[in-house]
């Protein structure tokens, strides 16, 4: 059975997938309702899925294992690829995390991040991505709950303050490829866009969503390209020394 998917899982498929070839034991942490986790099962990965907190409808996967845990807390047999998707951002401290997540890994072990640079937004990248929002919730497609301060506010502390999480520090982007960089091999880091993933998320729930989330990150990935938006999407993948 196929089940739909969203741009933004379809993107991360598009740069996931190719770097696990070969790869069979993989654990995808932050798995949140497991869209991920169950295509790479399908795909014929054996697939660990875990998240502090499972929700209570998850993605139907046979051959997805789940565990209710944060990756600290996590142990098992080491894995042939560890996934972090919008995840590792979050977890702290990020050095500890970074050391957990080498250990779960066997020697040549791949570590694959989707993330994002809490740090890269400048004050017009800002101001595009609250304008974006609030033009599709005056057109009724967006939910003005989700946007975030006043269109007064100067676009940079708006986000900044959006990304506060009541007081907990999110890992800017630097120092999450700095710690990799320490006890891994890097083998690549990219940046692109990222802002569409959470404008697209909030049209969920009209049935122009896709054609919303495409065209979102189509302008963004323009944005991008011309200069005028810094890209806020950060992939990094790199190796366990053998």
């Amino acid at each position: 059975m196929t089940i739909w998917q969203s741009r933004a899982l379809r993107e991360t498929r598009a740069f996931v997938e190719p770097l696990l070839a070969g790869r069979r034991r993989v654990l995808d942490v932050g798995c949140g309702k497991g869209e991920l986790a169950a295509v790479l099962a399908r795909a014929g990965h054996e697939v660990t899925a875990i998240d502090v907190k499972q929700p209570a409808e998850r993605a139907a996967a046979p051959g997805v294992t789940w565990h209710e845990t944060g990756l600290l807390e996590f142990e098992a047999a080491p894995f042939d690829a560890l996934l972090f998707v919008t995840s590792l951002h979050h977890i702290t401290p990020l050095a500890e995390a970074v050391e957990h997540a080498r250990r779960l890994l066997v020697p040549g072990g791949l570590l694959i991040a989707e993330e994002f640079s809490v740090e890269a937004p400048d004050a017009a990248t800002a101001r595009w991505y609250f304008e974006t929002q609030e033009l599709l919730a005056a057109a009724g497609r967006y939910p003005p709950a989700r946007i975030h301060g006043a269109p007064s506010t100067e676009p940079v502390s708006r986000w900044r303050e959006e990304h506060s999480h009541d007081g907990e520090a999110l890992s800017e982007g630097w120092r999450m490829k700095e710690e990799l960089g320490r006890r891994f091999e890097l083998l690549g880091a990219h940046e692109g866009p990222y802002l569409y993933r959470y404008i697209g998320a909030g049209t969920a729930a009209h049935a122009e969503a896709e054609a919303i989330t495409d065209h979102v990150y189509s302008a963004e990935q323009r944005g991008i390209e011309a200069g005028t938006l810094k890209p806020v999407g950060l992939r990094l993948w790199a190796r366990r020394p053998a």
